[in-house]
Formats: structure tokens, sequence, C-alpha cells
């Protein structure tokens, strides 16, 4: 099983004292035993902490305490809000994804987009920023598969040129592994499903029972295959472009290790849902 060399590698800020204690003290305001019944006010509460987030939106959603507290913002978030933060948080969703607090934040921006997109008839004024934080998500996990490829190719004619160590080409490639990082991750993996079925059209909250909104037994994946199946079967994906272009990266990816990966109890649910272009 891989571990994930993308979170390991990556040093992000932590939160700092003053910030902590203000996301505990938003946290309490919008509790169910201190909740603020005033409807202004609570948004004006709402909109104050979002505002909070720009520019620390790593930071927060992979702090245990503030991940917690996001997960409430962004179900008492408007609709304006919701796309704004996942827009923000876009270029490092993989992060947030492969993180043990992170991914609950991760979840609950695809289950509240999913939401609002069966909600809507796609005319809306904030459906092209959804589009384009989508797109980015999708690009950026493309691009970390292709960054591997280009990387090992441009470091192996260096090998053979310079006879460079082979370990160090190893290690390399080991960081450059993301793509699979993200399939492989017990965190990462349920986030990828959860954004492959917001790009079919299925409904998250319906489609998995619920245990931090993950699908978490066979009966489960077995059933939402079928949604997604009848789905794909009809040509009524949401994002049918986006669905290929992820799927096809992940696929991708897997390649080097097509045996293992169909063993792997994370990665080869995805592979699952990511065979489903290729199926018909």
């Amino acid at each position: 099983m891989y571990t994930n060399s993308f979170v390991v590698g990556y040093y992000r800020k932590r939160v700092d004292a003053n910030t902590m204690q203000y996301f505990l003290e938003i946290s309490s305001l919008l509790g169910t035993e201190n909740s603020i019944d005033d409807t202004e006010e609570k948004a004006t509460l709402i909109a104050n902490a979002l505002e909070e987030t720009y520019g620390k939106e790593v930071e927060l959603s992979c702090e245990k305490s503030c991940s917690r507290v996001l997960e409430m913002l962004i179900h008492a978030s408007d609709t304006n809000q919701v796309v704004s933060f996942l827009h923000r948080a876009s270029p490092n969703f993989p992060i947030i994804s492969m993180d043990a607090s992170g991914s609950h934040v991760a979840e609950a921006l695809l289950k509240a987009a999913a939401i609002l997109l069966h909600d809507s008839d796609g005319g809306a004024a904030w459906f092209k920023t959804l589009n384009e934080g989508l797109q980015l998500i999708c690009r950026v996990i493309q691009h970390i598969y292709n960054f591997f490829v280009k990387s090992t190719f441009i470091l192996k004619a260096i090998v053979s040129l310079n006879q460079l160590s082979l370990k160090y080409l190893a290690r390399f490639q080991y960081v450059g592994e993301r793509a699979r990082d993200m399939m492989c991750s017990c965190y990462g993996s349920h986030v990828i499903r959860s954004l492959l079925s917001l790009l079919t059209g299925v409904k998250l909250e319906e489609s998995s029972k619920k245990y931090g909104g993950r699908l978490t037994n066979r009966p489960d994946r077995l059933s939402h295959m079928q949604k997604l199946e009848s789905i794909q079967k009809q040509g009524k994906f949401i994002f049918p472009d986006l669905f290929q272009l992820l799927a096809e990266k992940l696929l991708e990816a897997a390649k080097r290790n097509t045996l293992q990966l169909c063993k792997d109890p994370f990665a080869s649910p995805v592979l699952q849902v990511s065979m489903l272009e290729q199926k018909y």
C-alpha cells in the first residue's frame, strides 16, 4: 500500500493562536446549545468567519478543531459562499483531500455543491464559478500526473548521461506518484469518488450511507455504481468532459501498477468509477 508522499512532502503553515481562538468562539456561537436565533446576526457571523479563511484554506481545513468549524460554516453558508470557498480551495484540493481532517471539509464542499446543482437548472450566475473551480481541481490532479511523467523522462535522460545514482531517480519518481497517492489514501479515495459522483450528477447524500458521508460497505458501493451506470447510459452526466478528463488521468496513473491497485481497498473503488467512461 502506498503512503502519501504528496502530503508528507507538503509543509503547511500552522494556525496561529489568535485564529484558533477565533474559530473556537465561532464554533461555540454556531453550536446547537448556543446557536444564534437572529437570522441577520447569524448571516453576518458566517460571512465574517468565511472572510477570515481567505488565504488560509489549507491550514484551517487540515487543523482538526478548525476543520469542524469549517464544516459547520459550509452547511450554514449560502450558495455564493459555498461556491467561493470551493473555488478558493481548488488549487490545493489534493492536499486538503488527503488529510484526516481536511478530507471532511472537502467532502462537505462537494456535498454542498451537489445540492446546489440539483436545486438549479444550470443557468444560475454562480454556476460559472463552480464550473471553474471543478475544472481547476481536475487540472490540478491532471498536472500532478503530467509532472510525474515529464520529470521522470528528464531524469532518466540525466541518469544515462551523467551516471547519477539510481536511488535519486527512484526517490524522485516516488515523490511524483501523487495521483496514485490520492487513490490509495484512505481519505483521498473517498473524496475522489465523491468528486467523480458530483461530475456525473449522482446526489451524494442519497448515494452513500453516512459515516462522515462516505461509502462504508460493499452493498452501498454496488448501489452507488448502479446509479452511476444508469446516468451514464442515459447520457445525463452534468460535467461529462470533466468526468472523462479526470477518469482518464486516474486510469493513466494506475497503468504501472494496475494489478496492485485493483487489489487496494481504497484505489479499487476509484478505478471502478473511473472505468465507467470506458464501458459504453
